[in-house]
């Protein structure tokens, strides 16, 4: 636990010497209007691939609009013919970045400022290449997943109907299983826009070269459940499919939050444990992250809910232990099928022996959903799912309350 209606593409156009795209959305003009001195209310033609043919100063071009509830690391301004969307961290610890999303047909803006070196892109955009099989889920959310025409790893995605893009050769790859990134694959795949993964990585830089706007994902640095889920939101942004994304997010947060209410029925908190120790070491989840917001909403005790930060820190597997091993659940021990049984555990490491939750049988991992590559639906369907992930979680730590309850995507070790 630690991250739909189809389109035609219409052709790409070039803004500022970036190569952009618009997404070709079946269905009638959109008629946009907005008063007048006189007080007449004229009106400008969007038409259906997003673009404006008349334009005219002063007309609101962007009528559906989104605004972050939950999610705090993403913002949006809107001005007439063009948004300004700030990330507030394009990686852990990084700096923040904007960019200007200018509507197709409407003259580019001249911002100053902050403004003067922000991306400028038109939207909605028409091609996009997904380093993150997470981001997938949020596209067939909005109905935009006709825009995805690369992935980084095949094999690893577990949403159908983008595996079955994969297969009739719709969609491509451009990645490995170790991680690595052929630039030369993504700039095949003319993408108008790559959406990256919020790490640093030398090869952003040379996608930039090839004149792809690079745009950052860092959900996963959103500390509640709900905040990384709204980031639906901010994809739409891209796509012009904001009424899609609200409707979609508020559903989901009406259901998280009816599971939470039921978890708060619950006569005891029982201690959780998460993670496993690699090469030494062991990563543990910060009491502000979303992996510890998972627990509170579930009704559970983290035991290192006193650790500082929204992300993960690295501690030796000695001081876990000495904090952890009275813990009565370990959660997320492993997220590949790795381990068949307890005697598997031990064998990987003799000290996860002295866990009680190991030794009563208190151990669950999201490995219901694992595909035979390794590719787990828990980070993918599940980060735009955090209602079922916590449906889960209250199941497992209080199963009276979720008697009739089908497991989505955890598993009890052993029980597979």
């Amino acid at each position: 636990m630690e991250a739909a209606p189809r389109s035609r593409h219409a052709r790409s156009r070039s803004r500022s010497g970036v190569t952009l795209g618009i997404l070709a959305v079946v269905g009638l003009p959109l008629m946009l209007a907005t008063a007048c001195a006189d007080g007449t209310s004229p009106k400008a033609t969007v038409k259906a691939d997003g673009c404006i043919t008349d334009y005219q100063a002063g007309t609101d071009y962007f009528p559906d609009k989104v605004a972050p509830s939950a999610a705090t690391g993403f913002s949006v301004e809107y001005h007439n013919s063009y948004k300004v969307v700030t990330v507030k961290r394009t990686s852990q610890g990084g700096a923040s970045a904007r960019y200007v999303l200018v509507r197709c047909g409407a003259p580019a803006p001249t911002p100053t400022g902050d403004l003067a070196s922000a991306q400028q892109i038109t939207v909605p955009v028409g091609r996009v290449a997904s380093s993150s099989t997470t981001q997938l889920p949020a596209f067939e959310l909005i109905g935009a997943l006709d825009s995805v025409v690369a992935v980084s790893t095949p094999d690893l995605v577990n949403t159908e109907a983008v595996a079955t893009r994969i297969k009739a050769g719709r969609i491509t790859g451009f990645g490995s299983g170790s991680g690595e990134i052929s630039v030369e694959k993504v700039v095949a795949a003319r993408p108008d826009v790559y959406l990256s993964g919020g790490m640093d990585d030398s090869v952003l830089g040379k996608i930039r070269e090839a004149k792809i706007p690079v745009v950052a994902d860092t959900a996963w640095l959103e500390s509640t459940p709900l905040g990384r889920a709204e980031w639906i939101k901010y994809f739409a942004l891209f796509v012009d499919k904001e009424q899609s994304a609200t409707k979609a997010y508020d559903a989901i947060a009406t259901e998280y939050r009816a599971v939470m209410l039921k978890a708060q029925a619950a006569t005891t908190k029982p201690t959780v444990l998460t993670g496993k120790q690699h090469k030494g070491t062991w990563s543990v989840a910060g009491g502000q992250s979303y992996v510890a917001a998972y627990l509170r909403d579930a009704g559970a005790s983290y035991v290192f809910a006193d650790t500082a930060g929204t992300g993960s820190t690295s501690t030796d597997i000695e001081a876990v232990i000495a904090k952890g091993s009275a813990a009565e659940f370990w959660l997320n021990a492993e997220m590949t099928k790795g381990w068949a049984d307890a005697a598997s555990v031990t064998k990987d490491d003799s000290r996860y022996g002295t866990l009680t939750a190991l030794r009563r049988g208190n151990v669950w991992s999201p490995v219901k959903r694992v595909n035979a590559a390794g590719g787990n639906d828990y980070w993918e369907s599940g980060v735009v799912h955090p209602d079922l992930v916590l449906a889960d979680l209250v199941a497992i730590l209080h199963p009276e309350l979720m008697s009739d309850h089908q497991m989505q995507y955890y598993a009890k070790l052993g029980a597979r």
